[in-house]
């Protein structure tokens, strides 16, 4: 399945701002705008993180935990910008893109 995700043969860097030009699709305020960009982020780095380590260190691919890792990035680095958000870290593992949405 790895494989699959990652992919085998090359990246095309010609199509990196098609990709980020993807995160932009949300519905929501400003300030889940601004989550939703630390979030693209930070999917974009521990994908990066996982691949190398699987290159350079032959670990093992494991999409789950590259997943419960951008959940608790985010929810950490979101909670440190916007101290004030009164959505839990329930909300965000069970809904973060209503979260999102859902901030003022």
């Amino acid at each position: 399945m790895c494989d699959n995700w990652f992919g085998t043969n090359s990246v095309n860097h010609n199509l990196a701002k098609e990709h980020f030009l993807g995160f932009d699709k949300t519905e929501a305020s400003r300030k889940g705008y601004g989550m939703w960009r630390i979030v693209s982020l930070i999917i974009v780095w521990y994908v990066w993180k996982h691949k190398n380590d699987i290159i350079f260190k032959n670990r093992k691919c494991d999409i789950q935990e590259v997943f419960v890792l951008v959940q608790v990035k985010s929810w950490t680095v979101i909670r440190a910008k916007y101290n004030k958000v009164s959505f839990t870290f329930s909300n965000w593992y069970l809904d973060p893109l209503m979260c999102m949405t859902m901030t003022n």
